[in-house]
């Protein structure tokens, strides 16, 4: 399949058929807002046929294993709206702790379904976290992908909205497709030839650095504003007040 055209979204085969001598570790995040959900990519990608967990996991799980020739790690990352802010800091550093020397992938995992609430808010969440467009891709998941309904769904307004906000790549997957071990072979593969520095707890710790001083910055403005308005309110013809904090 051809390169995508510049400023297009794109699947993740719209790449170069480039060799891949000598297959690298790879570390991947699995994200989104159904625990559950992850899990069973999880199982997906490592060839398991148990069935998923019924629970929602609040804490990151590391599964490792040897798949199509390569050494794969699989973090399962809890979906933090439902977490406190503390545990969220922990859960998030506890991922990048697990995936040393870095993430090579996080794949954010979203059904093949009309988007909650708290899905978006999930998404967002992430976006937020991490910070990092590049390191990051769309999983549509659904039972078979050969069901028109997906198709269009992938080609819906909404699921391009949740595309843009991760960037680009994107791909579509079926729990119960025959041909899930090939796909599965292409998509570590596609990762592998990305070629980009994993994303180290150091990004990590600059993302949290950046959105602690922009969260900042936006409670002085505010501040600011309310102080302004309030000098406006008491202010009298010919009379200044100045207000000191």
């Amino acid at each position: 399949m051809a390169s995508a055209a510049a400023g297009r979204r794109r699947s993740i085969y719209d790449r170069p058929n480039m060799s891949t001598t000598g297959k690298a570790k790879l570390n991947i995040v699995l994200c989104g807002n159904d625990s559950t959900l992850n899990n069973s990519v999880s199982k997906m990608f490592r060839g398991k046929t148990s069935k998923p967990q019924k629970e929602m996991s609040k804490v990151c799980v590391k599964r490792e294993g040897m798949i199509h020739g390569r050494q794969i790690s699989v973090i399962e990352l809890p979906a933090l709206t439902r977490l406190s802010e503390e545990e969220v800091m922990r859960q998030t550093y506890r991922c990048l702790y697990l995936c040393d020397p870095g993430v090579h992938q996080f794949i954010l995992v979203t059904p093949v379904t009309l988007l909650t609430n708290e899905d978006k808010a999930e998404m967002e969440k992430i976006k937020e976290i991490f910070n990092s467009l590049e390191h990051f891709m769309v999983l549509f998941i659904t039972e078979r992908t050969a069901d028109k309904r997906v198709s269009d769904f992938v080609k819906s307004t909404e699921s391009q909205r949740v595309v843009s906000l991760y960037g680009s790549l994107h791909t579509v997957m079926g729990l119960k497709d025959q041909r899930n071990s090939e796909k599965v072979s292409d998509l570590f593969d596609c990762i592998e030839r990305m070629k980009i520095e994993p994303y180290s707890l150091q990004m990590y710790m600059r993302a949290s650095e950046k959105r602690v001083r922009h969260e900042l910055e936006e409670k002085l403005s505010v501040k600011d504003d309310e102080i302004k308005e309030l000098q406006q309110k008491i202010k009298t013809p010919g009379e200044c007040i100045h207000l000191c904090f």
